[in-house]
């Protein structure tokens, strides 16, 4: 298994040269779009195995507050 922060830097520099390694994203705003879609926080390349805990604290934030933002538009 790769690292968390191995395979976000590794993420970060296939959009920084547009060569695909991991699926197709090969820009920084594709990235970052992606992240959110997900709610994976950005700094995952700053991370690892011992920042797991607060990497669920963050995405945890941020599934609450995409929740709380779908049902506003209801």
């Amino acid at each position: 298994e790769t690292p968390p922060h191995v395979y976000f830097a590794e993420l970060w520099e296939q959009c920084r040269t547009g060569e695909a390694k991991y699926g197709g994203i090969t820009s920084a705003d594709q990235l970052r779009e992606n992240l959110a879609t997900h709610c994976i926080p950005e700094g995952m390349e700053q991370t690892d195995v011992e920042g797991y805990d607060g990497f669920l604290d963050d995405r945890r934030k941020l599934m609450a507050a995409k929740l709380k933002d779908y049902y506003a538009k209801l």
